[in-house]
């Protein structure tokens, strides 16, 4: 099971078509532009608490099937409530989606295979948006080194290098960003 997982993680992140980034401020849609409704099945995970930046949504992810949305292990605890968002330019009262979150049980893993790959399983079916469209299986594999990707979820809009580190801005508006794929690793 894990292996299908983590070929689906891949797929929606480096396929032709859009994707999501999830993950930490690292991995973030960074300088993106606003995706407006481009993408609807793009959703974030929504804090019940605003963070000191004054944004609700920590982590991205696709919706899958109407009641499976795909994100990032470190995103959640086994079985920990959560809500989630497809608003695009997300204010607190807007519709949430409530589920239960399942990570991938060998999380964390080692650097190479860190096993970070999780789902959302709603409580009723999200109605109104059509889950993202999956590649097929293996597709990746024939891809050239320089395939260019979309990548879509709520990001950084502005980064700052000073004491400490990076600092990244967030202002819950999903964003959208064209890149390059480098390489792909097998597993």
């Amino acid at each position: 099971m894990h292996r299908r997982l983590l070929a689906l993680l891949l797929l929606l992140t480096f396929g032709m078509g859009s994707a999501v980034v999830v993950g930490s401020p690292a991995t973030a849609i960074i300088n993106g532009t606003l995706d407006g409704e481009g993408h609807p099945a793009v959703g974030g995970l929504v804090s019940p608490t605003q963070y000191s930046d004054g944004t609700w949504t920590y982590c991205s992810g696709t919706l899958i099937s109407p009641t499976v949305f795909l994100t990032a292990a470190h995103c959640g605890a086994e079985g920990e409530r959560v809500a989630v968002t497809f608003d695009s330019d997300y204010e607190r009262g807007d519709p949430i989606y409530d589920g239960t979150f399942h990570a991938d049980p060998l999380y964390p893993g080692n650097q190479s295979d860190a096993h970070d790959i999780a789902v959302v399983v709603f409580d009723e079916p999200v109605e109104g948006i059509t889950p993202a469209q999956l590649p097929e299986a293996g597709s990746l594999s024939d891809l050239p080194r320089k395939q260019r990707f979309t990548s879509v979820g709520y990001g950084a809009y502005e980064v700052t290098n000073g004491p400490g580190g990076h600092r990244y801005l967030y202002d819950d508006r999903r964003m959208v960003a064209t890149g390059q794929l480098n390489a792909i690793k097998a597993c």
